[in-house]
C-alpha cells in the first residue's frame, strides 16, 4: 500500500539530503496514527490517506471471546508498524506500508485490509470483511506537511 503525502512541493525540491533527519520523525507520526487506528477499532474512510471515522466490523472471534478485532494479541499491529518505509521520488514523499506475516503464503495484513473469501478444507467459505489497516489520518498528513515545510523553509 502506498500513499503520496506531498505532491508538487515548490522549490527547494524534496531530496534525501535535506530530509534525512526528518524521515524518522515522519515514520513515528505514521506509526502513532496507525496505532491510534488499531486502538479505536479502525479509523478509515475517504480521506487522502484512507483515514476517516468508520470502524471495523467486529469479528466473530472478538464477539464470542469478548475481545477486540485485530487487537488482542498485538501481532497484526506490530507487523504493520514495523514495515513503514518512506522514500522520496521526484517532488513526492512516498510512504510504503506493508506487513510480513503470512498465512498459507498469503499476506495476512492485506487479507484483512482488503477482505477475502476463504475456502476451508471442509468446503465452507468464510468471508472476511475489509478492515482497512493502512490508513493515515488527515491531521497526521497535515502535521507531516508542516514538518517538511519547516525543514525546507526554516
Amino acid at each position: 500500500m502506498k500513499f503520496e503525502i506531498i505532491g508538487a512541493i515548490p522549490p527547494p525540491a524534496l531530496n534525501p539530503t535535506n530530509l534525512s533527519r526528518t524521515i524518522p520523525i515522519i515514520e513515528e507520526i505514521i506509526r502513532n496514527s496507525i496505532d491510534r487506528s488499531f486502538s479505536a477499532g479502525g479509523r478509515f474512510g475517504s480521506g487522502r490517506g484512507g483515514g476517516g471515522r468508520n470502524r471495523w466490523k467486529r469479528s466473530n472471534r472478538a464477539r464470542s471471546q469478548s475481545g477486540q478485532t485485530l487487537i488482542d494479541t498485538g501481532r497484526m499491529l506490530d507487523d504493520v508498524i514495523q514495515n513503514i518505509r518512506i522514500r522520496i521520488s521526484g517532488k513526492s514523499l512516498i510512504v510504503d506500508l506493508g506487513a510480513d506475516v503470512q498465512v498459507n503464503g498469503k499476506p495476512l495484513a492485506a487479507i484483512h485490509h482488503f477482505g477475502a473469501k476463504i475456502r476451508r478444507k471442509n468446503g465452507k467459505v468464510t468471508i472476511l470483511p475489509a478492515r482497512p489497516l493502512f490508513n493515515i489520518q488527515e491531521e497526521d498528513i497535515k502535521k507531516i506537511a508542516q514538518i517538511i515545510a519547516s525543514r525546507l523553509y526554516g
